[in-house]
């Protein structure tokens, strides 16, 4: 765990129990398990549409992979299909980026820079509210740039790696490519 990682999680969020992969049928991580079963098999094999090509990494993603986890608060597992596989998470990182910011600094200061409020604008947008000059939330591109930018001057020159350092739940390492 790198020093930015150290900074942010308690100690049960640095060393987490071992994750638990429950067999298929045991309580209620059972119906989990059928019912991620059920729609996975529901929906294997249906390659309508394509596979985005506007971004290299996703244009590289196999069209028939497919998968799902969840991962309960006591950290127990279920998953079905490709779940295991690598992917890319694109502006899934945004929701990281956030909520570590919102760890980092609190709710006033990370408001002051971001709203939270819905937007009809594509993740593309760059867009202030022009009531308050402010990115209308996270999740598009300019309210994302606003909490990386916040995050540099708070974690400085490291901060890439920090953030990246930090693993969301009991997950695999975050990679490069």
């Amino acid at each position: 765990m790198n020093q930015i990682a150290a900074e942010l999680l308690t100690p049960e969020e640095a060393d987490p129990p071992a994750t638990r992969r429950q067999p298929r049928g045991s309580g209620p991580l059972g119906e989990i398990q059928d019912l991620l079963q059920w729609i996975h098999a529901r929906h294997e094999g249906n390659l309508e549409g394509v596979v985005a090509d506007y971004i290299p990494e996703l244009a590289k993603v196999a069209p028939d992979q497919f998968g799902a986890a969840v991962t309960t608060q006591a950290g127990d597992v279920v998953e079905v299909g490709d779940a295991t596989s690598p992917f890319t998470i694109q502006s899934i990182s945004k929701a990281f980026t956030f909520a570590i910011l919102l760890k980092l600094v609190g709710r006033e200061e990370t408001y002051r820079l971001v709203g939270v409020q819905p937007s009809s604008d594509p993740f593309n947008s760059i867009t202030l509210d022009p009531s308050t000059n402010r990115p209308f939330n996270p999740m598009i591109n300019a309210g994302s740039i606003t909490v990386a930018v916040r995050l540099r001057e708070k974690l400085g020159p490291d901060a890439f790696d920090g953030v990246r350092g930090l693993q969301p739940g009991r997950g695999p390492h975050l990679g490069i490519r």
